[in-house]
């Protein structure tokens, strides 16, 4: 927040003299609180981001205050109902995978009695 406020007031976080004033605009409908907890974004590169999104075919946006510095992380979903091709896929990728769990399994369970037999040797 310091290096993009510097960019964009002129001001120098070096000395006391400059300082910045963030005003809180108010809106219970939109949020809860009444400070600024994270790092503010200005609104034409929440929308730049956005439109970016949109372009490559999210429906749904997920955005996270990032946890070490400044800045947020953005996700883009595309959220919608599955057509009955889709759902087709998916149950035969899932009868696909059991059956592979089932075999590895069975195979696991084999190379474990080896090893069991093997730990019993007296050589």
């Amino acid at each position: 927040m310091d290096l993009e406020f510097k960019d964009d007031f002129k001001f120098d976080w070096e000395s006391d003299i400059d300082f910045i004033e963030i005003d809180v605009i108010m809106d219970e409908k939109l949020r809860k609180g009444h400070y600024v907890d994270t790092t503010p974004l200005k609104l034409s590169d929440l929308d730049k981001i956005v439109k970016k999104l949109k372009k490559k075919g999210a429906t749904h946006v997920q955005m996270i205050h990032h946890g070490d510095h400044h800045g947020y992380e953005f996700s883009g979903f595309k959220i919608g109902l599955a057509d009955d091709e889709l759902i087709a896929k998916y149950d035969a990728e899932s009868l696909k995978r059991d059956k592979l769990y089932k075999e590895y399994n069975k195979l696991k369970n084999q190379m474990n009695k080896l090893r069991y037999e093997i730990d019993d040797l007296k050589i």
